[in-house]
């Protein structure tokens, strides 16, 4: 889980009644979102971009990459290769993360505010953003992201 001030905290969560904590790694930022794809968690670290942790061992996670966004992200999600962040005033980020440890900048669409949490599913990108409230984003290609993304509104 993202703790803010204190980076990513490792919960072992197999009792719900009694979770307790097995490990932490200390991002140099602000942790606000996580994201977990197989043995690693993707952190929007608001000042500090995109922190990629290997918690293949989660009593001692380590970090492998970062990728520093030009805004200060609060929220992530992944979808297969891709990471999506919000980005705040920088708007969406899309980061290619096929291999975790070089990640790559895919594309982003600049939202009309700050952008905060962002969530896909089926092809479309729902994003909390304070100006443009609810936007529902959808793409075809993300490697041309900012040809395709168009707000709902304005699609035909």
């Amino acid at each position: 889980m993202a703790d803010y001030n204190s980076g990513v905290r490792v919960i072992n969560v197999a009792n719900p009644a009694a979770p307790y904590e097995i490990g932490f790694y200390d991002t140099p930022g602000h942790a606000y979102g996580v994201s977990v794809s197989g043995n690693y968690a993707y952190v929007a670290d608001y000042g500090s971009g995109l922190r990629v942790i290997d918690i293949s061992t989660p009593t001692a996670p380590i970090e492998v990459s970062f990728f520093d966004t030009p805004g200060n992200s609060t929220g992530v999600t992944i979808n297969g290769n891709y990471a999506y962040v919000g980005d705040g005033l920088a708007g969406v980020r899309i980061i290619d993360i096929t291999d975790p440890s070089s990640p790559i900048d895919a594309g982003n669409y600049d939202t009309p505010g700050a952008s905060n949490g962002v969530f896909v599913s089926e092809g479309y990108t729902y994003v909390a953003d304070l100006a443009g409230g609810m936007m529902i984003l959808r793409f075809t290609e993300v490697l041309q992201l900012q040809k395709f993304f168009l707000p709902l509104t304005q699609r035909n």
